[in-house]
């Protein structure tokens, strides 16, 4: 990656990219990106000096966008059986609704979560992926987050697996091996749900309740002081 820095110069703290593809902008680690995965490398790499910045799902981790789901279409449907296909855009159409994401509900056990990382010193940013579907969801997540996690930062993408922490609660399994096959010494915190109960991996913990938590509060308050470059 060394061919990716000019020459180790810093600019306001931060080593300087040599790529004309990309630069970087602050210290927040802002970076413009056009399709350099080295650059996307080296970015993890030198961002991880700065500080440790737990990434936090929504849906179905901080907000309950599941039971509220199939809460609306078993309104709509009752027992009716209709092929996936089918209920898949019946779903689409019920999130498309002015306010439906707005005014999901928060998950209690994803606030401990988040409450335990920010007493250990994390900064805390929603990561969530946008549905480019439904335009609305994109600035009704982000006004959900205002909200209820004020202190956070929001982060809306179509690719979890570009956005760089220490730690990632994600509930959904491809998201989380997208994110790990780029962040290996990264923590993930998976909140039980049924379409997780299999997952495994280093450094990847389910979580049930707050007494697995307690034991995880240890590893995660090694994971935020970790020296760049260390091995968990």
């Amino acid at each position: 990656m060394k061919h990716h820095l000019n020459g180790g110069k810093l600019k306001n703290g931060i080593p300087q990219p040599l790529c004309g593809e990309t630069r970087f902008r602050n210290l927040q680690t802002r970076l413009d990106m056009v399709n350099c995965d080295r650059c996307l490398q080296a970015r993890n790499s030198l961002m991880s000096e700065y500080e440790p910045i737990a990434l936090v799902d929504m849906d179905g981790t901080v907000c309950n966008f599941h039971d509220t789901m199939e809460h609306d279409l078993h309104a709509l449907l009752g027992r009716t059986r209709v092929p996936k296909d089918v209920r898949w855009k019946i779903g689409l159409l019920i999130r498309s609704q002015e306010g439906w994401f707005q005014n999901l509900k928060p998950i209690p056990l994803g606030f401990k979560i988040v409450g335990l990382l920010r007493s250990l010193g994390y900064d805390i940013m929603v990561l969530t992926k946008g549905n480019t579907k439904i335009k609305s969801c994109w600035s009704e997540k982000a006004m959900w987050c205002t909200k209820h996690m004020p202190f956070a930062k929001v982060t809306i993408t179509e690719d979890k697996g570009l956005v760089y922490g220490r730690v990632l609660v994600d509930d959904w399994v491809p998201y989380i091996e997208r994110w790990k096959k780029w962040r290996p010494r990264g923590i993930v915190i998976v909140p039980a749900q049924p379409w997780n109960r299999n997952v495994k991996g280093d450094g990847i913990y389910r979580v049930r309740h707050a007494a697995d938590l307690a034991r995880l509060k240890p590893i995660l308050a090694a994971q935020a002081v970790r020296p760049p470059g260390a091995k968990r």
